[in-house]
């Protein structure tokens, strides 16, 4: 009786199966699976590509934030790992389902967190840290006890503690360190800006009758005020050029002469700079300091200077003759000294206008050395 019963129901079902409508339903059906499927599979190719690409690129791992790592915790978490391996290249499963699990925890937590920020001492402001730092940093002797009591001075009430905390967080030793350090090179440069002058040679090529020819020159400058003298040039810087030199430089016109020169000169250990040129120099008055062996930064102003001069004028011009070079130097040197805004003068010039620029007055070109060198001013009214 049951299994003529369930023969009965079959052929009142079997109908429904065979309408129409129904098989057509049913392919429909069978194409959208068998097209979602092929959409999941160029998706996933069109990520391995991209992932390729950027990582020939040189980037090895891909960042994202935490809204976008929300974004596919969300989105991954009812695929599972199997299916989240086969269809997402760029991350494990095990990646995606660990975002999942940092994201429930937060939510469970979020309001416990907000509860703790509200509690205990409240954070320092961004202005008292950045206030922290700047004392840190011009001051590489100053320690944390040091700090908290110039702050003080300043109306800035924080604990030593605090200080510390602040200088460890960005990388500042905050006491051993500080304290036996004596500073940097361009603070004791600055610390004895009064008495430094420096000097070093430079060789520019040049052509005379004969054939190219090396000419060396030396300059020296003030450290203070940037002022270069253009002491000389020769082929031949013998020992009795190089003594004539100091009687050059010594004038009262000149870096070393007058009566608040320099009386400390920085130089390098060429042999030009022989011991009559440094005796002579302690005979007028001027300490020779020489800088390491190899050492190029210790005497960073001269080297600088030599720079600007190659770039900008010397390596720019084919020199016909030593009178040419020297006549281009001095143009150089008048740029120098009177059109050319200097950076570590906060753009100033070393020898100031005569006067403040008239803002109404027309801009006007000054060239040197053929338009080599270009500067602008106000005409006068």
């Amino acid at each position: 009786m049951n299994e003529s019963r369930t023969a009965e129901q079959a052929e009142r079902i079997l109908p429904f199966f065979l309408q129409p409508w129904f098989l057509i339903a049913a392919s429909f059906a069978g194409m959208m699976t068998r097209h979602s499927e092929h959409v999941i599979v160029f998706q996933a190719a069109q990520i391995r590509v991209l992932l390729q690409f950027i990582r020939s690129k040189g980037h090895q791992r891909i960042l994202l934030n935490d809204r976008q790592r929300s974004q596919l915790a969300k989105a991954g978490k009812p695929l599972g790992r199997k299916v989240i391996g086969e269809c997402c290249p760029v991350f494990t499963p095990d990646t995606i389902l660990r975002w999942h699990r940092e994201l429930v925890a937060q939510h469970h937590t979020h309001g416990n967190q907000v509860q703790s920020r509200s509690s205990g001492r409240p954070p320092l402001s961004p202005e008292t840290v950045m206030l922290v730092l700047r004392l840190a940093n011009e001051n590489a002797s100053w320690g944390a006890d040091r700090i908290e009591g110039e702050l003080k001075k300043l109306g800035v009430i924080i604990s030593d503690t605090s200080v510390e905390n602040i200088l460890k967080d960005h990388g500042i030793d905050p006491e051993s360190r500080r304290k036996e350090c004596s500073g940097t090179w361009a603070e004791f440069l600055k610390a004895h800006w009064e008495c430094l002058a420096a000097t070093d040679f430079t060789t520019v090529d040049v052509w005379t009758p004969t054939g190219l020819k090396t000419i060396y020159l030396l300059f020296v400058i003030e450290l203070k005020s940037r002022r270069v003298q253009f002491v000389g040039s020769t082929q031949h810087p013998n020992e009795r050029w190089m003594l004539a030199m100091v009687d050059r430089v010594c004038v009262p016109e000149g870096i070393l002469g007058g009566e608040y020169h320099a009386t400390m000169l920085i130089l390098d250990n060429d042999t030009k700079f022989s011991k009559a040129f440094k005796s002579k120099l302690k005979d007028r008055d001027v300490q020779p300091k020489h800088t390491g062996v190899g050492m190029p930064n210790m005497n960073a102003y001269m080297e600088r200077f030599i720079g600007s001069y190659k770039r900008e004028c010397a390596d720019r011009m084919v020199f016909f003759g030593e009178q040419m070079l020297q006549y281009a130097t001095n143009e150089y040197l008048a740029h120098y000294h009177q059109e050319r805004p200097h950076q570590g003068l906060d753009n100033e010039l070393i020898i100031p206008m005569p006067r403040p620029p008239d803002p109404e007055g027309a801009v006007v070109l000054t060239k040197r050395l053929g338009g080599l060198l270009k500067s602008y001013q106000r005409a006068a009214a």
